[in-house]
């Protein structure tokens, strides 16, 4: 499922190493410093009065139950589960979709989640589940980008982080989601342990090798079943948003949207001078799709098959990051058609 060639460097060990301190001692340093923000109800506070709760879920197609009937995935399961045991009325709004990343979640959680939350409220718990289409390069600074857009989009809520069972292991994007879950004050739902320790095999929970059938999608819901009663039990109180771990998570700021449509190509090239030191792309991927090439003035290149077998979902990937002013992109139209491929361009910073 990997995908692109991009030239990015790798998480540094030295990133890792003060992770796995933040995770084991709260708080720790300037890397996870505690700004103060005022106390005010959270969704355990709620569950126990049986009050109304918003939940919102970032994930791949994982996430999204592919391949299962509509109420058979981890997250209807959770929401009626949550009905049935807190006589709670449960909203939950999926932006779950598959093939995608967490820069795709933290695309979405700018764009259509905000104007969610801005016409209907903030959410009370966030559900956050990525890794399987992730590469290790720079998955600890999206991966921390997206936790801070949804605390400052929602600062009251709760979040739960996932470990997906189809890692089968613990790797470096999983400790990085262990780590930097644990610096937010997020749960961690460790699918991997919950396959493990079920007395079933991991074939007997998978449909294909990679996504969970009914059964795997109720371990997913009883793992985070037994978080939400933990927490409800000892009335877990939200944690204060930390100071970065990652410098260069600040270039994450500021989110705009360049539309492809709102460009104008010179010949068979898009020119765009950038004017942010983040940018990334937001594609269709779908059968017949094309080749991608785009190019900034500081040497990185991101190609890009868009083509799919029998679907069409939307995707959407960093290019380059801590870009100085002034940086040019340019996207190639050789093959035709790039209107209808390259929905526009995410900006930050």
């Amino acid at each position: 499922m990997q995908r692109r060639k991009t030239r990015f460097w790798s998480v540094p060990g030295a990133v890792l190493w003060f992770l796995a301190v933040c995770a084991l001692s709260l708080p720790v340093g300037e890397g996870c410093a505690l700004a103060k923000e005022p106390e005010t109800e959270d969704v355990y506070q709620k569950l126990k009065k049986q009050e109304p709760v918003r939940i919102a879920c970032l994930g791949d197609s994982i996430a999204d139950g592919a391949g299962m009937a509509p109420d058979e995935g981890f997250v209807p399961q959770l929401k009626q589960w949550m009905q049935e045991t807190y006589q709670s009325p449960v909203g939950v709004d999926s932006y779950a979709a598959g093939g995608t990343t967490a820069f795709f979640g933290y695309y979405r959680c700018r764009s259509d989640m905000q104007e969610n939350v801005n016409r209907y409220g903030a959410y009370d718990l966030v559900l956050i589940c990525y890794g399987q289409n992730d590469l290790p390069d720079n998955f600890s600074l999206i991966y921390e980008a997206l936790l801070r857009a949804v605390r400052q989009q929602n600062p009251d809520c709760q979040i739960i982080c996932l470990l997906e069972h189809s890692q089968r292991g613990y790797t470096e994007k999983m400790e990085v989601v262990k780590a930097l879950g644990a610096c937010y004050g997020a749960d961690i739902a460790d699918t991997i342990e919950a396959y493990r320790k079920s007395s079933y095999s991991y074939e007997q929970l998978c449909r294909d090798g990679v996504h969970p059938n009914a059964l795997g999608h109720q371990i997913y819901r009883e793992t985070i079943s037994r978080i939400i009663e933990r927490n409800v039990k000892r009335g877990k109180k939200r944690q204060d948003m930390p100071s970065p771990v990652n410098a260069a998570v600040s270039g994450f700021e500021n989110f705009t949207y360049l539309s492809l449509s709102k460009c104008r190509p010179q010949g068979k090239v898009y020119t765009i001078e950038l004017d942010k030191p983040t940018v990334g792309i937001f594609i269709k991927r779908a059968p017949g799709g094309g080749d991608v090439h785009v190019k900034l003035s500081n040497g990185v290149s991101w190609d890009f098959s868009s083509a799919l077998e029998d679907v069409t979902v939307p995707f959407a990937e960093l290019i380059g990051t801590s870009l100085p002013p002034g940086t040019k992109l340019t996207l190639d139209n050789s093959f035709g058609g790039i209107q209808n491929t390259v929905y526009g361009f995410i900006l930050a910073g």
